[in-house]
């Protein structure tokens, strides 16, 4: 069980701070739990008492702690004898229970607690049934093929569901993992929605794991190949595992939660909205102008009938809301199964509410006056259509990462996939050096913006993705990305080299990729020397050379993602005069280095990139001029 601090989470545990505990804590309105310590001076305390009844009154869940079972009823008020009571002996950790209970109230724990198991059949199997067995036995709601899928099913519209509505990835790196490309897609699917990942790692496995896991630094467990016996693994090793994923679950729920909050907060904020925050993870937004309220609830997976339910009795109190608020039921997941479409259509019925699919889409779910369910285009503008956007980014390491600011590995993935995201659904296409990490994931997202697209009989214009190489590095592309190239979802682009000269194949590469007169704005995440170079006055690097090509288009270093992309908006705010071709309408620079969720921040970087594009026929041009 992961410790409470890891949430901000404070248990008292002397009478003293019992009572200044709770005392301090009920006084707020939303509060959504309180725990009850017992002792003498609390029993006795008539302003700790008034607290406890201001609790009861305004629907507080309490939980009553005691320190034995003996003469419990004398331990606690007789207004909360009746509440089942948590037993927490002297000098013992925080029992099991105890936060199992208060993470369930605050949302951090989901009550169906799903588990994907991502393995190889051929050698990694056995290890898959433990752990399945093992999980099980911790609460958990497991997916594993053999076990959820029908021989008659379609295995892969199967598995590609059971992702989007678990929370979860315990991924097995066996030996054999490297063959099967469906697992390259099950982790990247994950990542996309930001889903936490435990890694097992079999030590003989002769590959190493996939760019794209071991950029994210995910928690490993290791086994050796003696420990391996008769396709199982010893009882000590299971555990150490599944104390990993317990930890990295209640962490992986919350974040997400957090995210989508923060989304909609800023959103409602854009729009002047007065912002009231419910425990549960529930929003209630008021237009200033109407008075017209929206109350949001956010899940961190598909929502299902019991969401529904839960947002139409959500204890909040009706004081001020108009008298029927619309209801917006926000889901992390990126797809939905046309069965669960229908389903959920019949559920909602005639109710004032709308299913929305994603942060991204929050915007449009918090304007527009339709509340019926409705999947909707995936598109929410058409104004990069015919342009395309070009993105330098890369992942920080070694030496040469010294002397940037440190950069979060997953903060860059989590900015990518959300860039592309927000480029295509303003129909434009993303053009960028080709890059071991960052070309597979583009590329996989891109495949499953398309198949949305087909799903929705869409048409789009293919390929959405252009990623220029140079020939020095064929023999080194991912066959991920050759996969999806030869798919139509993206194409490769060929520069020839300057012989075996690294530095001069590269800059003859981003000349050549930079000279694509469709593009109209350049993004930078994460990335190093060469995205932007402080020292080096060759003029080799991304930015300085999209500066000179691609003269007065704006230029978005997000800064939030750490590395040459931190350090460049930190110039950018020192010196103004390097953005004087260009100007920002939508947002202002110091926002790109805001910790805002990337899915907001990237929609608000293409929304100014289509400003900039509507104004530019009048606008001056003062190249800047770097030395």
């Amino acid at each position: 069980m992961c410790d409470a601090d890891k949430f901000g989470i404070e248990i008292a545990i002397s009478e003293e701070c019992c009572l200044r505990s709770l005392a301090d804590n009920v006084a707020n309105e939303y509060s959504q739990v309180a725990v009850y310590l017992s002792s003498e001076q609390a029993l006795k305390d008539e302003k700790f008492n008034q607290k406890l009844s201001f609790a009861i009154e305004k629907k507080i869940q309490i939980i009553p702690v005691i320190k034995d079972e003996r003469d419990a009823s004398k331990q606690v008020p007789y207004v909360i004898e009746n509440i089942q009571a948590v037993i927490w002996e002297n000098g013992t950790p925080v029992p099991s229970q105890l936060l199992s209970t208060i993470f369930e109230s605050l949302g951090i724990l989901d009550k169906d607690r799903k588990i994907f198991i991502s393995y190889k059949r051929s050698d990694a199997t056995g290890v898959a049934f433990q752990l399945h067995d093992g999980l099980v036995k911790k609460g958990f709601n497991v997916f594993l093929d053999k076990i959820r899928v029908a021989s008659s099913q379609n295995i892969q519209d199967e598995i590609t569901k059971a992702i989007e509505e678990t929370a979860f990835i315990l991924l097995l790196h066996s030996p054999e993992m490297h063959e099967s490309q469906w697992i390259t897609a099950e982790i990247i699917q994950a990542l996309e929605s930001n889903m936490p990942i435990v890694v097992v790692h079999w030590k003989n496995a002769e590959h190493d794991l996939p760019t794209v896991v071991s950029k994210m630094e995910p928690p490993i467990v290791s086994i050796e190949p003696p420990m391996v016996k008769n396709g199982e693994i010893d009882v000590s090793t299971i555990k150490e595992i599944l104390r990993k994923v317990e930890d990295e679950h209640y962490a992986g729920l919350f974040r997400r939660r957090r995210e989508a909050v923060n989304a909609v907060k800023k959103i409602a904020k854009e729009k002047n909205m007065d912002i009231t925050e419910y425990p549960g993870w529930h929003l209630v937004l008021k237009d200033r102008t109407s008075k017209q309220c929206k109350i949001v609830a956010i899940t961190p997976r598909l929502s299902c009938p019991e969401d529904l339910y839960q947002l139409d009795n959500i204890p909040i109190p009706k004081e001020g809301l108009a008298p029927a608020p619309n209801k917006i039921l926000l889901q992390y997941g990126t797809k939905l199964p046309s069965n669960q479409n229908e389903f959920l259509t019949w559920t909602i019925n005639k109710r004032k509410l709308k299913v929305t699919l994603g942060v991204n889409s929050i915007d449009n779910s918090l304007t527009k006056g339709s509340w019926q369910w409705l999947i909707g285009s995936p598109f929410y503008s058409d104004g990069l259509a015919g342009s395309s956007v070009f993105m330098s980014a890369s992942f920080p390491y070694g030496d040469r990462a010294n002397k940037f600011p440190e950069a979060n590995p997953f903060e860059i993935t989590s900015a990518v996939v959300a860039l592309a995201r927000s480029v295509f659904g303003a129909k434009g296409k993303l053009v960028f050096g080709g890059h071991p990490t960052i070309s597979p994931l583009v590329l996989s997202v891109a495949r499953d913006f398309s198949l949305f697209c087909a799903n929705q009989e869409v048409k789009l214009d293919l390929p959405l993705v252009y990623i220029y190489q140079s020939e020095l590095f064929r023999d080194v592309i991912p066959k991920e990305t050759l996969q999806l190239e030869k798919e139509g979802i993206g194409k490769i682009m060929w520069v020839s080299s300057e012989g075996t000269d690294r530095v001069q194949s590269l800059l003859k590469m981003r000349v050549n990729m930079l000279s694509d007169q469709k593009l109209i704005a350049g993004v930078s995440i994460g990335g190093m020397d060469g995205v932007y170079d402080i020292d080096n006055k060759q003029c080799n690097d991304e930015f300085y050379l999209f500066t000179k090509r691609c003269k007065g288009k704006p230029f978005y270093p997000i800064g939030s993602t750490g590395g040459a992309s931190q350090a460049l908006l930190e110039a950018f705010l020192k010196n103004p005069k390097m953005m004087e071709s260009w100007k920002y309408y939508v947002l202002k620079p110091d926002e790109l280095g805001h910790h805002t969720p990337y899915s907001v921040l990237t929609k608000q970087i293409v929304l100014d990139i289509i400003e900039n594009k509507r104004n530019s026929n009048f606008r001056v041009f003062y190249p800047y001029n770097r030395w």
